[in-house]
């Protein structure tokens, strides 16, 4: 009758050690905390025990009030003990065991269980000696769903020991059938749709104006090509295939993936092409209402945005005086033919700035960049061969952000000591970013496109413009320069945060007013905007995914949103620490995240970071892929919900690892720096 497996040793397996502490022991009644390693409950197990007669029993009872956990104490007693499951139901979580289980999930699994003991020294019938509940977190309890039936109904002593807990039964009623639609077909609004079907919501529509999949990436400029490779742009449980770690998809590539991702997962059936929005309403009843321009109607409870903000141009004030000279926004940029041999003024020099003026270098007879500060921080996409967003891992990304002071001139040196006019170029573009945190506290800029155009096709860098004559023919800016007989002007200055058809009162969309960028706290969970959110390194397509699964879970009813106070605490925290680091540009740049941070913080709501240090001692190979490849989506479908333990340990292990390169140096120096640290007295640290 031993041979048993406990629930605390399949615990351990799970999350590491486990130990118990007794919160509290009335009668026959005990409530006891399964706690890992960090002091996080696992489970809650209550017991109540009925009568001790035998002397054995007695004996280990006795050590299991002192707190033993009760099967390892019965077992390590030598008394003959079976424990049979009677089946499982749900309990509501109130907020004192969502602290405890460090969850924001409602419903928690209760395994019922009962153990039974035979008198020792005897043959006789074995006695009921406790009848058990064991509580499962929400992101446990993948790992016990199938253990035992459901109840239909509980005993008395199963609702006696809810009571003890303070714990309500949750009896699920007949849902109403939740009706989604989202808008837009790009990557964010495919695995909107894909992880709504996987959690279990049937009623999705997807409405794309366009006749394909692929959003504003399908429309983008020809020989775009992306500034994340394929193996962090890639959906965290579709491999892109052998061979392609350090390749950047095309245009065509990227929308050929998405393509195939859609069909795999049942997606493109859901979504209806051709179908342009022309306005949302609210109809006062909890339901939105979504338009087309055919005249058609669609009525749903959840409507996903995932149309970006990369939809309505933005123009500086300047602009209004151009009445002699062409210009464009990069939005409707398709190739440089159209300039050759002309005198043609770029606007802006993030990454898609950049593309455009090499493009247009090599055709005009003089080109310029106008930047108001600088162009981001410039990195190639490639070092040696290798895709250089390999580098983008936890073993630098995880250390605190002030250490960008000492990193970015360290990077500078080393770009210097290259001794070649492309990469002299790009630090001088660099050097033009003055904050402490250098690299850390502004957008990248993942392309050698302006440095090639200033380096090799005579592009020059102005500053901002700050006087316009003869309706643009004539242009001064802040560094004193004056531009004569500009031809053209291509503006990539980015873009307005407006949905045009959404009702007025919501049209004007600041991502830094939204719960992590997705949700309006006054709309709630029936409202969720998807790819609001872009990092300044890394890529927006894991932040897509993450945010896809956060909403899924949510419609779904798995998990729940906040209340509207913490919603507001949440933006005010999350904005506080942006504009810490970013300062002036998280203003400026209502998108803009910190990769890493979001990542790992969307992560710690879902429960799906990843286990690092359980990997560190039981699963080395994978940890140093974990730590040192870089941080893309896979490594989220470990653990919690969504779990894809199998195919990550597949897809993880075929990505690649960082070379031991002077970003990995740098990364242990900085471990080395914050762990000194952390031991050193304060009044020293002071004195140094």
């Amino acid at each position: 009758m031993n041979n048993i497996r406990l629930h605390s040793s399949q615990l351990e397996e799970i999350v590491g050690p486990i130990y118990g502490e007794i919160v509290s022991q009335e009668g026959k009644y005990r409530k006891v905390h399964l706690r890992d390693s960090t002091g996080k409950s696992r489970t809650l197990g209550l017991a109540k025990f009925g009568a001790i007669t035998d002397p054995g029993l007695k004996t280990a009872h006795a050590e299991i009030i002192k707190g033993g956990l009760l099967g390892e104490t019965l077992r390590q007693s030598k008394l003959d003990f079976r424990k049979e499951y009677l089946g499982s139901f749900e309990v509501v979580l109130p907020s004192w065991l969502k602290k405890e289980f460090s969850t924001q999930g409602e419903i928690a699994l209760a395994l019922c269980s009962r153990i039974e003991v035979k008198p020792s020294n005897t043959d006789g019938i074995a006695d009921q000696y406790a009848l058990i509940l064991e509580i499962i977190p929400p992101e446990l309890r993948e790992h016990f769903d199938s253990k035992g039936s459901r109840l239909d109904t509980l005993t008395p002593d199963m609702r006696s020991l809810c009571k003890f807990a303070g714990l309500s039964v949750h009896t699920s009623k007949p849902m109403k059938k939740k009706r989604c639609i989202v808008i837009g077909a790009g990557p964010g609004g495919i695995v909107a749709v894909k992880e709504l079907l996987e959690q279990g919501v049937e009623s999705v529509i997807c409405l794309e104006q366009g006749g394909e999949i692929g959003g504003i990436f399908s429309r983008g400029y020809d020989n775009l090509i992306l500034t994340s490779s394929v193996t962090f742009s890639m959906f965290s449980d579709y491999w892109v295939g052998d061979g392609n770690d350090h390749h950047f998809w095309s245009k065509k590539e990227a929308v050929d993936y998405w393509t195939a991702y859609a069909h795999h997962y049942g997606v493109l059936e859901h979504i209806r092409f051709h179908a342009e929005v022309k306005t949302v309403r609210e109809t006062g009843d909890g339901v939105w209402e979504v338009c087309l321009t055919s005249g058609e109607s669609f009525p749903c409870d959840h409507l996903i945005l995932a149309i970006g903000n990369n939809n309505i141009p933005r123009y500086p004030e300047w602009s209004k005086k151009l009445t002699t000279v062409s210009f464009s926004h990069s939005r409707d940029y398709k190739n440089a033919a159209s300039f050759k041999g002309k005198r043609v003024l770029v606007v802006g020099g993030g990454e898609s700035g950049s593309d455009v003026a090499y493009e247009i270098a090599q055709v005009a007879s003089q080109s310029w960049v106008s930047l108001r500060e600088s162009s981001g921080w410039i990195v190639p996409r490639r070092r040696g061969g290798h895709a250089a967003d390999v580098s983008t891992h936890r073993g630098i990304w995880d250390l605190p952000r002030d250490y960008g002071k000492i990193l970015s001139p360290f990077v500078l040196k080393l770009e210097r000591a290259r001794k070649d006019p492309v990469f002299d170029a790009l630090a001088v573009l660099n050097e033009r970013i003055k904050a402490e945190r250098g690299m850390w506290r502004i957008y990248g800029t993942k392309t050698l496109a302006l440095p090639k155009s200033i380096a090799h096709h005579g592009c020059k860098v102005v500053g901002a413009i700050t006087g316009v004559e003869d309706g643009g023919r004539k242009l001064h800016t802040a560094c004193g320069e004056t531009l004569e007989n500009v031809d053209a002007i291509v503006f990539c200055t980015g873009y307005v945060n407006q949905v045009a058809f959404m009702p007025k009162t919501m049209q004007e969309c600041d991502p830094r007013q939204m719960f992590k960028h997705m949700y309006h706290p006054d709309y709630g969970d029936s409202v969720c905007w998807i790819g609001w959110a872009r990092p300044g390194f890394g890529s927006q397509f894991p932040i897509m995914e993450m945010q896809a699964r956060y909403n899924a879970l949510i419609i779904s009813g798995k998990m729940k949103l906040p209340e509207k106070a913490e919603l507001l605490a949440g933006i005010e925290e999350d904005f506080k620490a942006y504009r810490e680091q970013f300062e002036e540009n998280a203003e400026r740049i209502r998108s803009l995240v910190d990769y890493h941070r979001y990542m790992n913080g969307m992560a710690r709501i879902l429960g799906c970071y990843p286990p690092l240090t359980k990997y560190f001692f039981f699963h080395p190979r994978l940890w140093l892929h974990l730590m040192y490849g870089p941080t893309q989506a896979t490594q989220f479908r470990l653990r919690g919900p969504g779990k894809k333990v199998k195919l990550a340990h597949e897809i993880i292990l075929k990505l690649p690892v960082s070379t031991y390169n002077h970003i990995v140096k740098m990364g242990f120096r900085g471990r080395l720096r914050y762990g000194l640290r952390a031991i050193t007295p304060r009044f020293v640290q002071a004195r140094t």
